[in-house]
């Protein structure tokens, strides 16, 4: 069962969808360290009061998985204790302006293919991802795209299976990003119902990753020995009590 009671979602007004990864149950009877490793979208847009949240949290590195335009449109912002900004563009292609003369899918069929990509197309991005996370000078360390929900949701995913927290967390973990994005999206949906399946963080989706990690490459601790290299055991003994 999910673990809700730790509040992970750190109080920021200016962005959202910023939260800490930890305190979710582990491998062994263990618990993934708080403080050490988050998740987010955009972080352009702190307030001051944000801004002195998040100097709070000690990061040393930023793992951006946004596109060059992306990361022009909204850039990050410099913090006292940053050491590293680590780009790795996943270009998830602009979903929101399909041409529909052009790509007869639905919007629910375009989310389903950029999972099965996510984790069969994008393994090198994904295995320097976990390069990163396990080289312990790093932490604390935040990964992030636009949303913060895909690019990112199937990194915290993989994460956190890394470190033997059970898939229905993970699912749940994962769908929170639908709680956290539902107002900023409210304007878009409102506007263009037809692109509710594109900015919706469904389980379906995530599913759909788990669904090719667990029939083509064996299950996912196969998938991240073979394909990404983590040595679970080494972030388990340190992302871990």
């Amino acid at each position: 069962m999910a673990e809700t009671s730790y509040d992970r979602i750190l109080p920021l007004t200016g962005v959202c969808n910023v939260r800490d990864l930890g305190a979710y149950p582990a491998a062994g009877g263990r618990r993934v360290k708080q403080g050490l490793i988050y998740r987010s979208g955009d972080i352009d847009s702190l307030t001051d009061k944000d801004r002195i949240v998040m100097e709070g949290l000690g990061l040393k590195t930023i793992v951006d998985f946004r596109s060059e335009e992306e990361r022009t449109r909204a850039p990050d912002p410099d913090f006292a204790s940053l050491v590293n900004r680590i780009w790795l563009p996943i270009n998830a292609g602009n979903i929101t302006g399909i041409d529909r003369r052009k790509d007869s899918r639905s919007y629910r069929e375009v989310m389903m293919d950029l999972y099965h990509s996510l984790v069969q197309d994008l393994i090198p991005e994904y295995r320097r991802f976990f390069a990163v996370v396990a080289d312990t000078l790093s932490a604390p360390l935040l990964f992030h795209c636009s949303a913060g929900k895909d690019r990112t949701g199937v990194a915290a995913a993989l994460f956190l299976s890394a470190l033997g927290v059970d898939r229905e967390t993970v699912y749940s973990d994962y769908e929170l990003s639908d709680v956290l994005l539902k107002e900023r999206f409210r304007p878009l949906v409102e506007a263009h119902p037809d692109v509710a399946d594109v900015v919706a963080t469904r389980r379906e989706y995530l599913a759909v990753s788990f669904k090719i990690v667990d029939e083509e490459y064996g299950g996912v601790d196969r998938y991240l020995a073979e394909q990404l290299k983590a040595d679970s055991a080494t972030l388990r003994a340190f992302y871990t009590v």
